[in-house]
């Protein structure tokens, strides 16, 4: 009963002596072995946990600074009290070690992503250059096929004139040549006439020959019967 009174009496007055922490604020073993946590304040106190190792984080409930004690709670919920020399405010040399180490892992994590991701931004670059430079090419070979038409186009307007020149030429030259060979036919018929009137005409002067000598010749036989 005498042990309940005065533990209740230190924990009241440590509750109005202003020596009360800040929610959430905590201590760190610091580098021993191991450290007792006991029910009060002093060494008399019954050991409630024999094994708080370097390191450990306890949870700051209330600290006595003239006594050099702290009322502290573990992370499994086990409140006591330790002495003060045996806490500090941060974290041991191997503690920031071990917590420097796992960020620089994590630094080194995030630099190898961000290098994947640089290497697959290079690769995407490349990429899109490639096509960039396919998509140019292909433009100025569009835009030459389309030059290359519009001479065609232009050669064809012009082809196109030249040929109806050439059709009215042939049509013109057609007709000559129908009025051509009208002639030709009209001097074949007109030589032909006058072949034939030559025939004739030779055969009538034969004809008249003949009657002249027949004529002749009766003359003179009935002049030599005279």
């Amino acid at each position: 009963m005498n042990h309940f009174c005065f533990r209740l009496f230190i924990l009241l007055t440590c509750l109005y002596s202003g020596f009360s922490a800040a929610a959430d604020e905590y201590r760190y073993v610091s580098d021993k072995l191991f450290v007792p946590l006991r029910t009060g304040m002093g060494s008399s106190f019954k050991i409630i946990h024999r094994g708080l190792s370097s390191g450990t984080r306890l949870n700051l409930i209330s600290e006595d600074l003239d006594a050099g004690w702290s009322l502290v709670r573990t992370d499994k919920g086990q409140e006591g009290w330790v002495q003060n020399q045996y806490i500090v405010d941060e974290p041991i040399a191997r503690i920031k070690l071990v917590q420097a180490e796992e960020r620089n892992a994590a630094i080194t994590e995030q630099l190898t992503t961000v290098s994947d991701n640089l290497k697959n931004l290079r690769a995407e670059h490349s990429a899109l250059q490639a096509q960039l430079n396919d998509t140019a090419s292909g433009a100025e070979k569009l835009d030459t096929e389309l030059r290359t038409i519009k001479e065609i186009s232009a050669n064809a307007l012009q082809l196109n004139e030249q040929h109806q020149t050439l059709i009215k030429d042939h049509q013109i030259l057609q007709t000559e040549r129908d009025l051509l060979t009208a002639e030709n036919e009209k001097l074949k018929t007109d030589r032909t006439f006058t072949q034939w009137m030559y025939g004739a005409g030779i055969l009538l002067l034969g004809v008249i020959a003949t009657l002249i000598l027949q004529s002749t010749g009766r003359r003179k036989h009935y002049s030599e019967w005279a």
